[in-house]
């Protein structure tokens, strides 16, 4: 489980295992998730994931056309911390 506030992002990395569990080379993978954008190299580096302004938890997915991987659940919290002060009419 990653967490994350909204907006912010979380890096990840997509490996491949054979039987054994060793981590072996794959290609054509790509990645998807609700609540946020994400990107990810064809062999799994260089995930990105971008929240959305939607607080919740939310699953990235990666898949190389063959094998589907477990969810990965990132919590997305709501931006509570003041950025600007504004005066408005009463």
């Amino acid at each position: 489980m990653a967490q994350v506030v909204e907006g912010g992002t979380v890096h990840f990395t997509v490996v491949a295992k054979n039987v054994a569990g060793r981590i072996v080379p794959d290609k054509g993978i790509t990645a998807s998730a609700t609540g946020g954008l994400v990107t990810v190299a064809d062999d799994g580096s260089a995930g990105v994931f971008t929240a959305g302004a939607v607080d919740g938890t939310f699953d990235i997915v990666a898949t190389d056309g063959k094998l589907t991987s477990a969810a990965l659940p990132v919590v997305v919290t709501a931006d509570n911390t003041p950025a600007s002060l504004e005066i408005v009419a009463a």
